[in-house]
Order: structure tokens, then C-alpha cells, then sequence
């Protein structure tokens, strides 16, 4: 298993269609807005969208983001 910023895949899409239906939609994003987020979020910094693969096959994603300070 490899895991790696999807920005680096051609897995983009994929993420996105995972997070837009876990969380994104709910909260009101279209799915072209959530894969625009996936893509620019390269990190190394928070926003980072990490994505597992085995074989070329995307396993899971996880995503780093900052909070706004309070």
C-alpha cells in the first residue's frame, strides 16, 4: 500500500466523489467545488488530501485542514 498526496494521482476525482457524498454535499458544496478543493489541496501544509492505493486501486483518503483561529 502507498499513500500520497492525491494531487500526485489520477485519483482526484475518485476522492472527490467519496467526500462530496460523505460530507461536502451535506454542507451545501457541489461536487465540482469539492474536486476543485481535492486538487488544490497539496500540501505539505494543511489543506493536505492524502489518498492509500494498492496496485493503482484508491483504498481511502484522508484530508489535513486548518481551523481558522478563534
Amino acid at each position: 500500500m502507498t499513500i500520497r498526496p492525491v494531487a500526485e494521482t489520477p485519483h482526484a476525482a475518485t476522492v472527490a466523489r467519496w467526500l462530496h457524498a460523505a460530507w461536502w454535499a451535506a454542507e451545501g458544496h457541489s461536487l465540482v467545488a469539492t474536486e476543485a478543493a481535492v486538487r488544490a489541496a497539496t500540501g505539505p501544509a494543511p489543506p493536505l488530501t492524502l489518498v492509500a492505493e494498492r496496485e493503482g486501486v484508491p483504498l481511502g483518503t484522508a484530508s489535513l485542514t486548518s481551523a481558522p483561529p478563534r
